[in-house]
Protein backbone atom coordinates (compact mmCIF):
# COMPACT_ATOMS: atom_id res chain seq x y z
CA UNK A 1 0.00 0.00 0.00
CA UNK A 2 0.97 3.78 -0.74
CA UNK A 3 -0.73 6.92 -0.53
CA UNK A 4 -2.09 6.61 -3.94
CA UNK A 5 -2.36 2.78 -4.18
CA UNK A 6 -3.08 -0.76 -2.79
CA UNK A 7 -1.97 -3.49 -4.59
CA UNK A 8 -4.07 -6.65 -4.03
CA UNK A 9 -4.24 -10.27 -5.97
CA UNK A 10 -7.45 -12.31 -6.07
CA UNK A 11 -6.71 -15.94 -5.90
CA UNK A 12 -9.63 -18.66 -6.80
CA UNK A 13 -8.72 -21.83 -5.20
CA UNK A 14 -12.25 -23.96 -6.42
CA UNK A 15 -13.05 -25.75 -9.14
CA UNK A 16 -14.15 -22.69 -11.22
CA UNK A 17 -14.33 -18.88 -10.96
CA UNK A 18 -17.74 -17.18 -10.92
CA UNK A 19 -16.67 -14.07 -9.63
CA UNK A 20 -13.57 -12.71 -11.65
CA UNK A 21 -10.84 -13.78 -12.86
CA UNK A 22 -7.76 -14.22 -10.68
CA UNK A 23 -4.57 -12.07 -11.13
CA UNK A 24 -2.62 -8.83 -9.17
CA UNK A 25 -4.69 -5.78 -9.57
CA UNK A 26 -3.94 -1.62 -8.09
CA UNK A 27 -6.69 -0.32 -6.58
CA UNK A 28 -6.73 3.84 -6.87
CA UNK A 29 -7.92 5.02 -3.49
CA UNK A 30 -8.69 8.46 -4.68
CA UNK A 31 -10.88 7.40 -7.28
CA UNK A 32 -12.04 3.54 -6.30
CA UNK A 33 -10.71 2.31 -10.00
CA UNK A 34 -9.11 -0.98 -10.47
CA UNK A 35 -6.26 -1.55 -12.16
CA UNK A 36 -5.24 -4.99 -14.11
CA UNK A 37 -1.55 -5.62 -13.74
CA UNK A 38 -2.06 -9.17 -14.43
CA UNK A 39 -4.00 -11.92 -14.65
CA UNK A 40 -4.10 -15.72 -15.30
CA UNK A 41 -2.76 -17.57 -16.66
CA UNK A 42 0.64 -15.71 -15.84
CA UNK A 43 -0.27 -16.28 -12.11
CA UNK A 44 1.30 -13.40 -11.13
CA UNK A 45 2.98 -12.56 -7.20
CA UNK A 46 5.08 -10.70 -5.19
CA UNK A 47 4.70 -6.99 -6.03
CA UNK A 48 6.73 -4.36 -4.96
CA UNK A 49 5.70 -0.67 -5.69
CA UNK A 50 7.01 2.17 -6.02
CA UNK A 51 5.43 5.76 -7.00
CA UNK A 52 3.75 4.58 -10.16
CA UNK A 53 5.78 1.64 -11.18
CA UNK A 54 5.14 -2.10 -9.90
CA UNK A 55 7.58 -5.52 -10.18
CA UNK A 56 6.28 -8.52 -10.08
CA UNK A 57 7.14 -11.98 -11.09
CA UNK A 58 5.04 -14.54 -13.19
CA UNK A 59 5.31 -17.81 -11.44
CA UNK A 60 3.43 -19.82 -14.45
CA UNK A 61 5.92 -22.30 -15.87
CA UNK A 62 8.97 -21.93 -13.39
CA UNK A 63 11.87 -23.74 -13.86
CA UNK A 64 14.42 -24.90 -12.15
CA UNK A 65 13.30 -22.75 -9.44
CA UNK A 66 13.55 -19.52 -11.46
CA UNK A 67 11.63 -16.99 -12.98
CA UNK A 68 10.88 -13.64 -15.02
CA UNK A 69 10.56 -10.19 -13.55
CA UNK A 70 8.09 -7.79 -15.14
CA UNK A 71 7.47 -4.32 -13.97
CA UNK A 72 4.11 -2.42 -14.66
CA UNK A 73 2.97 1.23 -14.79
CA UNK A 74 -0.09 2.48 -12.88
CA UNK A 75 -0.10 5.69 -15.31
CA UNK A 76 0.75 4.49 -18.49
CA UNK A 77 -0.63 0.50 -18.66
CA UNK A 78 3.08 -0.70 -19.86
CA UNK A 79 4.55 -3.79 -19.17
CA UNK A 80 8.07 -4.70 -19.37
CA UNK A 81 10.14 -7.65 -18.91
CA UNK A 82 13.26 -6.60 -16.72
CA UNK A 83 14.88 -9.71 -16.14
CA UNK A 84 14.65 -13.66 -16.06
CA UNK A 85 16.41 -16.33 -13.72
CA UNK A 86 14.84 -14.45 -10.19
CA UNK A 87 14.95 -17.19 -7.76
CA UNK A 88 12.02 -18.69 -6.72
CA UNK A 89 10.70 -21.10 -3.84
CA UNK A 90 14.35 -22.65 -3.41
CA UNK A 91 13.70 -25.57 -1.72
CA UNK A 92 16.94 -25.13 1.09
CA UNK A 93 15.24 -21.32 2.12
CA UNK A 94 11.83 -21.22 1.07
CA UNK A 95 12.06 -17.64 0.38
CA UNK A 96 9.65 -15.36 -1.57
CA UNK A 97 10.64 -13.83 -4.49
CA UNK A 98 10.28 -10.34 -3.38
CA UNK A 99 13.62 -11.49 -1.33
CA UNK A 100 15.61 -10.63 -4.55
CA UNK A 101 14.63 -7.81 -6.02
CA UNK A 102 14.09 -3.94 -5.11
CA UNK A 103 12.69 -0.87 -6.28
CA UNK A 104 13.21 2.43 -5.68
CA UNK A 105 13.49 5.82 -7.68
CA UNK A 106 12.92 4.39 -10.98
CA UNK A 107 15.53 1.84 -10.22
CA UNK A 108 15.25 -1.91 -9.72
CA UNK A 109 17.93 -3.95 -8.05
CA UNK A 110 17.40 -7.86 -8.34
CA UNK A 111 19.41 -10.79 -8.24
CA UNK A 112 19.69 -13.36 -11.13
CA UNK A 113 20.44 -16.91 -11.40
CA UNK A 114 23.81 -16.61 -11.69
CA UNK A 115 23.71 -14.59 -8.25
CA UNK A 116 25.03 -11.03 -8.94
CA UNK A 117 23.00 -7.84 -8.82
CA UNK A 118 21.78 -6.42 -11.30
CA UNK A 119 20.18 -2.89 -12.00
CA UNK A 120 17.69 -1.97 -14.11
CA UNK A 121 17.02 2.18 -15.25
CA UNK A 122 13.34 2.40 -15.78
CA UNK A 123 13.91 5.77 -17.32
CA UNK A 124 17.03 4.77 -19.82
CA UNK A 125 15.65 0.85 -20.30
CA UNK A 126 18.79 -0.17 -19.76
CA UNK A 127 20.13 -2.85 -17.58
CA UNK A 128 23.55 -3.13 -15.80
CA UNK A 129 25.08 -5.98 -13.96
CA UNK A 130 27.36 -5.35 -10.56
CA UNK A 131 31.17 -6.02 -10.98
CA UNK A 132 31.10 -8.14 -7.63
CA UNK A 133 34.11 -10.39 -7.24
CA UNK A 134 33.41 -13.98 -6.12
CA UNK A 135 29.48 -13.92 -5.87
CA UNK A 136 28.01 -17.05 -4.17
CA UNK A 137 25.01 -18.99 -4.15
CA UNK A 138 23.12 -16.60 -0.89
CA UNK A 139 22.90 -13.37 -2.13
CA UNK A 140 19.37 -12.22 -0.75
CA UNK A 141 17.83 -9.15 0.53
CA UNK A 142 18.47 -6.48 -1.87
CA UNK A 143 17.21 -3.29 -1.21
CA UNK A 144 18.33 0.27 -3.28
CA UNK A 145 18.00 3.86 -2.90
CA UNK A 146 19.16 6.53 -5.19
CA UNK A 147 23.22 5.76 -5.96
CA UNK A 148 22.97 3.05 -3.26
CA UNK A 149 22.54 -0.92 -3.53
CA UNK A 150 23.07 -2.98 -0.24
CA UNK A 151 22.35 -6.94 -0.10
CA UNK A 152 23.34 -10.19 1.89
CA UNK A 153 25.75 -12.47 0.85
CA UNK A 154 27.60 -14.51 3.76
CA UNK A 155 28.06 -10.44 5.14
CA UNK A 156 26.35 -7.69 4.09
CA UNK A 157 27.21 -6.01 1.27
CA UNK A 158 27.14 -2.11 -0.75
CA UNK A 159 27.74 -0.78 -3.99
CA UNK A 160 28.39 2.53 -4.56
CA UNK A 161 26.65 2.99 -8.32
CA UNK A 162 28.07 6.78 -8.77
CA UNK A 163 31.59 5.64 -8.13
CA UNK A 164 31.73 1.82 -9.24
CA UNK A 165 32.92 1.00 -5.69
CA UNK A 166 31.97 -1.78 -2.94
CA UNK A 167 31.90 -1.43 0.83
CA UNK A 168 31.03 -3.76 3.24
CA UNK A 169 28.44 -2.91 6.32
CA UNK A 170 29.52 -4.23 9.63
CA UNK A 171 26.50 -4.39 11.66
CA UNK A 172 27.46 -5.29 15.20
CA UNK A 173 28.35 -2.22 16.87
CA UNK A 174 31.53 -1.81 18.88
CA UNK A 175 31.55 -3.64 22.62
CA UNK A 176 29.11 -6.35 20.95
CA UNK A 177 31.23 -8.12 19.61
CA UNK A 178 31.15 -10.96 22.51
CA UNK A 179 27.43 -10.84 23.08
CA UNK A 180 25.26 -13.44 21.64
CA UNK A 181 23.36 -11.49 18.64
CA UNK A 182 21.41 -12.28 15.97
CA UNK A 183 19.59 -10.38 12.93
CA UNK A 184 16.50 -8.85 13.77
CA UNK A 185 16.06 -7.43 10.69
CA UNK A 186 17.94 -7.16 7.15
CA UNK A 187 19.55 -3.89 6.29
CA UNK A 188 17.62 -1.42 4.25
CA UNK A 189 18.93 1.96 2.20
CA UNK A 190 17.11 5.25 1.99
CA UNK A 191 18.30 8.59 2.08
CA UNK A 192 21.92 8.15 2.32
CA UNK A 193 21.64 6.05 5.79
CA UNK A 194 21.16 2.52 6.51
CA UNK A 195 18.46 1.00 8.84
CA UNK A 196 18.66 -2.43 10.29
CA UNK A 197 17.86 -4.54 13.81
CA UNK A 198 19.60 -6.38 16.17
CA UNK A 199 18.69 -9.11 18.82
CA UNK A 200 19.85 -10.07 22.28
CA UNK A 201 18.24 -11.55 25.01
CA UNK A 202 14.44 -11.33 22.92
CA UNK A 203 15.12 -7.64 22.74
CA UNK A 204 14.98 -5.69 19.62
CA UNK A 205 17.35 -3.21 18.96
CA UNK A 206 17.17 -0.55 15.81
CA UNK A 207 20.22 0.87 14.01
CA UNK A 208 21.10 3.59 11.32
CA UNK A 209 24.00 4.75 10.71
CA UNK A 210 25.41 7.08 7.71
CA UNK A 211 27.04 6.68 4.20
CA UNK A 212 30.01 8.84 4.05
CA UNK A 213 31.27 8.97 0.45
CA UNK A 214 35.09 9.85 0.14
CA UNK A 215 35.44 13.73 -2.23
Amino acid sequence: MTDQYVIWKYQWNGWAETTRKTGLYAHVLETGKEIIIAQEPDQPAYPEIDGSWVIYVKTLGARDYFIDLYAFNLDTGENLLVGDGVPYNRPFNNRPSSDYYAISDDKIAWIDGSWVVNIYDLTARTTRTLNIPDAKSSAVNVSIFAHTVVWWDRFWHGYDLQQDATFTIPTVPPGWENISVQPASPVTVKDDQLYWALEVNREVYRFTAPIIRSR
